[in-house]
């Protein structure tokens, strides 16, 4: 039973963040926190995934990335 429980509970938190129309996004530049912004708000057809990049430049030893989640609350 708590099993059940369990995968009903995870499942619902997927199919949330699936819903979700917000989004929190975080910028950094070689691991460091650059950027964060948590009100960036989906068009319809848009995932969060969207706006994931990562730009790495070996020459210069630099990796940008962009990482935005759902935002369930």
């Amino acid at each position: 039973m708590k099993k059940l429980l369990l995968l009903f509970a995870v499942g619902t938190l997927f199919l949330c963040a699936g819903c979700s129309k917000k989004c929190h996004c975080v910028a950094k530049l070689n691991g460091e926190v650059v950027y964060e912004r948590t009100d960036v708000i989906l068009g319809d057809g848009e995932k969060c995934s969207d706006y994931n990049t990562m730009v790495s430049v070996p020459l210069v030893a630099t990796k940008v990335e962009s990482k935005c989640l759902p935002q369930l609350f």
